[in-house]
């Protein structure tokens, strides 16, 4: 008895379909993170009054990153529709990692703020691509991409 290629087809299929899975929740995980953080190491950073940062300051952070998620999913479809829902994906986890890190690295509240949008927006586009690449969700309900995967 031989075996179909339709068969090794869906064994990959299910591999793959795994994998995506797994990298969409690490991405989740770490956008929950990214805002978690912030507002758990906030009480701290006001208290001891690192970055000279004030109350007012504290508070335009966390609008800014509002801000950036508002035009991370108004752009979202757009980008998406140019240049294909992987390569935004890819591109978006690529410019939060780099944010992220530029946030880490951050030696005032300037450098911290002006990278914040920019986490923000790229971890709002990558939001729908999750929800959309579920293997669950039939292909057809995706949005539609000229670029499918």
């Amino acid at each position: 008895m031989s075996s179909s290629p339709f068969a090794t087809a869906s064994a990959r299929g299910t591999g793959l379909a795994g994998l995506v899975v797994g990298l969409c929740w690490l991405a989740v995980l770490f956008d929950g993170l990214d805002m978690f953080i912030y507002g758990s190491v906030l009480p701290h950073l006001l208290a001891t009054g690192t970055f000279g940062l004030t109350a007012d300051q504290a508070g335009d952070l966390g609008s800014y990153a509002t801000f950036g998620m508002l035009v991370g999913a108004l752009t979202a479809g757009t980008v998406a529709d140019r240049i294909g829902r992987k390569k935004l994906m890819v591109g978006c986890v690529t410019l939060f990692s780099l944010a992220s890190g530029l946030c880490a690295l951050a030696g005032g509240v300037e450098v911290f703020g002006s990278a914040g949008p920019s986490r923000a927006s790229a971890s709002a586009v990558c939001c729908p691509r999750r929800s959309a690449w579920s293997p669950t969700t039939p292909r057809a309900a995706a949005p539609p991409s000229p670029s499918a995967c």
